[in-house]
């Protein structure tokens, strides 16, 4: 199992412990992906050979948490790549693309239907950087989507704390795409590759330490459910607790309300949509399926930590 995230107060304390202090941990660039246990096990292959084979083909290091450390909020694994260049991090995200696509011509990144060449690709990148790729006014987000031909959606939801404070991106579209998206992507995050925060972002992982986020006290509604009686939607409430840093809140039959994640207490109306991709509205999954239906449309802008 990896280790929890370390910053500065181990270091201290290694050193007030009589040991030699830890010196700093650098990397020159980085980035992060979400997927699921056959995509990961696919990324590993037999005794870790094909780890070993793309690590030593691009220069990069892949870590990937343990089969039970999922991304908060997901059944999804994360993949941390760093290099000491972005040239080097983007030829080792292809390489991954390349593999989970080698079997079927597509990726399904969580999804159970994908069309023929297309990916369903999910990137962590810092807050910083979600805000960068967005810009201002939506304008860099949608240079994104207009360049690459494919759906892209910046997920609201800020994951962890400080440094290691982080946003999903997902991308939806022909796999051949990412080609051109992938370059875009990594230029906003390197935008950030020299400020002190960045390598201990990189070298953070929510999914090996469990960690919770910042909980909303709010109402949400997300999508009716499209083929049980006829479209009916079951209502549910539920006050949130904190479980082990993923609270559950808002939860009811057929449904689940966003409202009191981690320590805060809410209500929420759920309406997911397990059917149908239809437009409008939001469907709250443990897979991040409900933002590739919405990414067409205004760029959601980063709620306040």
């Amino acid at each position: 199992m990896k280790r929890p995230f370390d910053g500065p107060i181990g270091a201290i304390g290694g050193a007030l412990g009589g040991g030699p202090p830890k010196a700093p941990r650098t990397v020159g660039m980085a980035i992060k992906m979400l997927v699921t246990a056959k995509e990961a096990g696919l990324l590993i292959g037999k005794g870790g050979m094909t780890q070993k084979q793309i690590a030593e083909t691009t220069g990069c290091k892949l870590h990937l948490s343990g089969i039970n450390e999922h991304y908060p909020q997901t059944s999804l694994q994360e993949l941390s790549i760093k290099a000491d260049t972005s040239e080097m991090v983007a030829n080792g995200v292809l390489a991954v693309l390349g593999k989970l696509s080698e079997e079927t011509g597509k990726i399904l990144g969580g999804e159970w239907e994908v069309e023929e060449g297309g990916a369903r690709v999910h990137f962590i990148v810092p807050t910083q950087g979600a805000r960068n790729i967005i810009g201002r006014g939506g304008e860099n987000v949608k240079m994104l989507r207009e360049a690459s031909m494919m759906k892209v959606h910046v997920e609201d939801q800020i994951m962890g704390l400080g440094d290691a404070a982080e946003q999903v991106i997902s991308l939806a579209g022909p796999l051949q795409n990412m080609q051109i998206a992938l370059p875009m992507i990594l230029e906003k995050v390197e935008e950030l590759a020299t400020q002190p925060f960045f390598a201990n972002w990189a070298f953070s992982c929510l999914a090996a330490t469990g960690a919770g986020v910042k909980g909303t006290l709010g109402k949400g509604k997300g999508m009716a459910m499209d083929g049980f009686k006829g479209g009916d939607a079951f209502k549910g409430k539920g006050k949130g607790k904190d479980m082990g840093g993923m609270g559950m809140g808002g939860m009811g039959m057929g449904g689940m309300g966003m409202g009191g994640m981690d320590f805060g207490k809410g209500k929420g109306k759920g309406k997911d949509e397990f059917a149908s991709y239809g437009g409008g509205g939001r469907k709250h999954t443990s897979q991040y399926r409900h933002a590739l239906s919405s990414s067409v449309g205004p760029a959601i802008q980063p709620r306040p930590g």
